[in-house]
């Protein structure tokens, strides 16, 4: 085994120093999610939201984010999450009647599909942009999206192109307070076989369970 290299006092330094700044951060991480345990209602403020959806994609994650040493079994287990949740009533039935919904009202559903198609535009002319754009294709993620309400009535969800980006958060179990929609029908040449869904504008997500075992309303 070759000899250990002596270290320079400078070096133990500058390596005591990380390791005081690792802690403090640690601690600081520590005293924060505390902080959330004890008041569950601060989870679902906008201030938090970078905070809680950055929590929810490690805990989503357990190949890429894995779990300390010890704590394996953990990532087999429905994550707890505050008992105050509870997912809209009715809201897919309002949405089949075409019947008025409050948007102005916070909406809670879980999301139960997620899966993304890639959409090819062509684009004919010039943009103005660091180069000219004549007759090239545009590539973009369409999120399709399904939820339950309160009732584990199915929703089409879909988001607006200004948030299609937050779409990767949304894997199958995440409840999130909807913020901001509105509602959509189409139909395919027949009067009475109009489909809908809702659009969402701004959401943030509140808990990741595993889809198999379905949160119900308390």
């Amino acid at each position: 085994m070759p000899p250990k290299r002596q270290k320079f006092r400078d070096e133990e330094k500058v390596e005591d120093k990380e390791a005081r700044e690792k802690a403090d951060m640690v601690d600081d991480v520590v005293a924060f999610l505390e902080y959330l345990l004890e008041n569950p209602k601060k989870w679902g403020d906008h201030e938090f939201d970078a905070i809680t959806s950055m929590i929810c994609t490690m805990g989503s994650d357990p190949l890429k984010y894995p779990p300390p040493s010890g704590q394996v079994a953990a990532i087999h287990r429905t994550p707890r999450a505050p008992t105050e949740i509870q997912l809209t009533k009715d809201l897919a039935q309002k949405l089949y009647n075409r019947k008025d919904i409050d948007f102005d009202k916070d909406i809670y559903i879980q999301i139960t599909v997620a899966s993304a198609e890639m959409i090819k535009t062509r684009v004919v002319g010039k943009c103005a942009s660091f180069r000219d754009i004549d007759d090239d294709e545009i590539k973009y993620r369409r999120w399709l999206l399904n939820a339950v309400d309160d009732n584990n009535d199915v929703l089409t969800v879909r988001l607006d192109s200004t948030i299609n980006s937050k779409g990767v958060l949304l894997t199958p179990g995440a409840v999130i307070k909807v913020t901001s929609a509105f509602s959509i029908y189409w139909d395919y040449g027949n009067e009475y076989d109009m489909r809908c869904a809702i659009v969402i504008r701004d959401f943030s997500i509140l808990c990741q369970y595993r889809w198999d075992i379905p949160i119900r309303s308390h």
